[in-house]
């Protein structure tokens, strides 16, 4: 079973995916992760040395190449919503969006330097921009198969996944 958790930054795929995986006994993976090794060094340094779209190109380079049949991934908050990823997402396996409103994922995140989308900027500006990356996502991520509240609990969230995977 291949399974991709999509939804904003902050929204919590990567310690979801974590718990899920160890759930399900399957291996887990970050797609960012995965791109900071092929460029050696991290997202906000691509981002800032190679710019958004070179880091978009090794998203879809990463998902258009994936071979595994096994495991549990956390995309990239923008990866879905770009060069028909989510269509592809959806076709090598299930996906997972985990719904967060604004306000929380902004609690999460406040103004983390390290992601590079709102890094410099003010708290006004962080959360109007978050307000409008949210409003371009939201059809993307609504594509997902399963659709789930990611306000709960991790080990909760976990459960109800995995309940409607197998229902």
């Amino acid at each position: 079973m291949l399974i991709f958790l999509v939804g904003m930054m902050g929204s919590g795929k990567t310690t979801t995916g974590k718990l899920l995986a160890e759930e399900l006994g399957l291996p887990f993976f970050d797609t960012d992760e995965i791109i900071c090794s092929i460029a050696g060094m991290p997202v906000h340094g691509i981002f800032s040395a190679m710019g958004e779209k070179y880091f978009r190109d090794l998203e879809h380079e990463v998902i258009e190449n994936w071979k595994l049949a096994h495991g549990v991934i956390a995309t990239g908050g923008g990866l879905p919503c770009h060069d028909g990823l989510m269509d592809l997402l959806n076709e090598k396996g299930r996906t997972v969006y985990l719904q967060c409103p604004e306000d929380v994922i902004f609690e999460r995140i406040g103004n983390d330097p390290e992601r590079p989308l709102i890094a410099g900027l003010s708290a006004q500006e962080a959360r109007q921009k978050m307000e409008t990356l949210t409003r371009q996502r939201e059809p993307f991520y609504c594509q997902a198969s399963i659709m789930v509240n990611a306000t709960q609990l991790p080990e909760k969230l976990v459960s109800n996944i995995i309940r409607e995977l197998y229902s």
